[in-house]
């Protein structure tokens, strides 16, 4: 399995393309929905503990195991397929519904909208590299940096008006 992501700033949204042996699915992600996606997998993934090794609990870092897992397999672009690995055609599908499963060891991302569904699953440090892409992307995107409004502005309910 493959995944590319690349910042569209016409949509101002991103296109996460899941390549799986011939077939391909592209889900344009929202800033709302990707911001919604990294913060619950960053909780869930600290709130999974690590394996045990015999019988001793590990406390976890998560931001040495994110350096670490980056150092040997940090997160690189999907491989063009050549000629002999046709991909079927993709239609983008804006990404409406996501469900994140996180074990110890792994993690399963299940992508949905109206009729369609696709999952994938992850190793730990897989989950890194693809978090990793994700913050990049947000980041060139503009995603992670929010105006300074004040405090005063949007204070009152305007839903009565």
């Amino acid at each position: 399995m493959n995944l590319d992501i690349t910042y569209s700033p016409a949509q101002d949204r991103l296109l996460l393309s899941v390549r799986n042996n011939q077939h391909r699915a592209d889900w344009w992600i929202s800033r709302r929905m990707l911001l919604a996606w990294v913060h619950a997998w960053l909780l869930k993934l600290q709130d999974v503990d690590l394996p045990s090794i015999h019988g001793v609990h590990l406390q976890r870092d998560l931001g040495t195991e994110h350096r670490l897992s980056l150092e040997f397999d940090g997160p690189t672009p999907a491989k063009p397929t050549g000629p002999s690995h046709p991909l079927t055609p993709s239609k983008e599908h804006l990404l409406q519904e996501l469900t994140l499963t996180v074990q110890p060891t792994d993690c399963t991302v299940i992508l949905k909208t109206e009729g369609l569904q696709q999952s994938f699953e992850l190793t730990r440090k897989e989950s890194h590299a693809v978090l990793e892409m994700l913050a990049a992307k947000a980041r060139v995107a503009g995603w992670l940096e929010g105006p300074n409004w004040p405090g005063w502005l949007g204070s009152q309910s305007n839903a009565d008006r």
